[in-house]
């Protein structure tokens, strides 16, 4: 899509941002069968990546998607937010022709 908005002149970028576990109620609502639904079953596996994981501080997403709004020379980015990395990018080549 990034490619497409590019050789087609939209005026329009097309970033991802995609952070790991983060610290907000919705994430501390795992302990609730009620607010996982039918995902329920996975509440085990999911507590245990969030410990092997970590868990993320809102103001580090905030950082990365300022960033993606700050600097237009973000086009295609794939922004990975994690604990042990940090802010980084994935990289992927364009489509070919």
């Amino acid at each position: 899509m990034a490619d497409a908005s590019s050789q087609g002149d939209y005026g329009v970028r097309i970033n991802v941002l995609c952070p790991a576990f983060v610290d907000t109620p919705l994430l501390h609502s795992v302990e609730h069968e009620d607010n996982m639904g039918k995902f329920v079953k996975f509440k085990d596996d999911f507590k245990r990546n969030m410990s092997k994981f970590g868990v993320l501080q809102p103001s580090l997403i905030a950082e990365g998607m300022m960033r993606l709004i700050m600097d237009s020379s973000l086009q295609g980015a794939v922004m990975k937010i994690t604990c042990s990395k940090g802010i980084h990018f994935h990289t992927y080549e364009p489509m070919s022709a």
